[in-house]
């Protein structure tokens, strides 16, 4: 499943914008190298992360956020469904047997 993360730290947290700079940016390596996004931006206005990133399992998802939580950003990740999912999501909801 590829997953849009977004990450970001609160401004108002941020005393120094350079102090977690370096922590931010061995973030950024371990998730470029180990989970290898389609996509890696850095949001210098918000100071975070945000990418897109297909991974095989949720325990995945779990260890990205906890990685970034300790480079000090708060994440947030959001499902991404392509064409097929959607369909059968579609279907999914319009079927009555399924409907409590």
């Amino acid at each position: 499943m590829r997953y849009l993360v977004i990450s970001m730290a609160e401004l108002q947290d941020v005393e120094d914008l350079e102090r977690g700079l370096e922590l931010r940016l061995k973030a950024a390596e371990a998730i470029k190298k180990l989970y290898k996004p389609d996509a890696l931006y850095f949001l210098a206005d918000k100071i975070g992360l945000c990418f897109i990133v297909n991974l095989e399992s949720v325990q995945k998802l779990s260890e990205v956020l906890v990685l970034l939580s300790r480079a000090g950003l708060h994440a947030e990740s959001i499902p991404l469904l392509d064409i097929n999912e959607m369909q059968k999501l579609m279907a999914d909801m319009a079927n009555p047997d399924l409907i409590l």
